[in-house]
């Protein structure tokens, strides 16, 4: 009888002694830098600064960019650019990095026109990728040309579009 109830003991330490052990819960500590929020599935995260939840399964997280950002990627737990799953088996932490989003370049045109005493007229364009001053975005005064046939002093040949040293295309 002794040896029956030995072997018996043993067998159900053996087996777990028919008692089945439940997945253990883990923390889960998210952070968000700049302007996104980060959610879980299953539920439990949902925030836009930092938050903590406890799980006892895999997680999977969304990144999602407020208005004006963009999500520049994970940390931590998590790496790259798309949602991140992690399997709760340990506690664990992720960071969710999020960054303004640069302003589109502004090109500024500007448009000089060159009248003759003959009538003909020459302009130049020119372009940049620079941000508009205030002198871009002022209105422009036009200036008054003569339509005389006379000459100032110091003025170009008969033919010349323009001062020495600058070229200019005909219209």
């Amino acid at each position: 009888m002794r040896l029956l109830a030995c072997t018996l003991a043993v067998a159900l330490v053996a087996c777990g002694s028919g008692n089945s052990t439940a997945p253990q819960p883990h923390t889960l500590i998210v952070q968000v830098s700049g302007n996104g929020t980060v959610t879980s599935s299953p539920a439990g995260i949902d925030c836009g600064s930092n938050c903590v939840a406890t799980f006892s399964q895999a997680v999977t997280l969304t990144a999602t960019a407020g208005a004006g950002a963009i999500f520049s990627g994970w940390d931590g737990g998590c790496s790259g650019m798309g949602t991140c799953t992690l399997p709760m088996s340990a506690d664990a932490a992720a960071k969710a990095t999020f960054q303004a989003t640069p302003p589109p370049k502004t090109r500024v045109h500007t448009l000089d026109v060159t009248v003759q005493d003959q009538g003909e007229s020459y302009q130049r364009l020119r372009e940049s990728t620079a941000a508009p001053t205030a002198a871009h975005n002022s209105p422009r005064t036009p200036r008054s040309h003569s339509t005389s046939r006379r000459k100032p002093a110091g003025a170009s040949p008969a033919g010349a579009a323009h001062a020495p040293g600058r070229r200019a295309a005909p219209l």
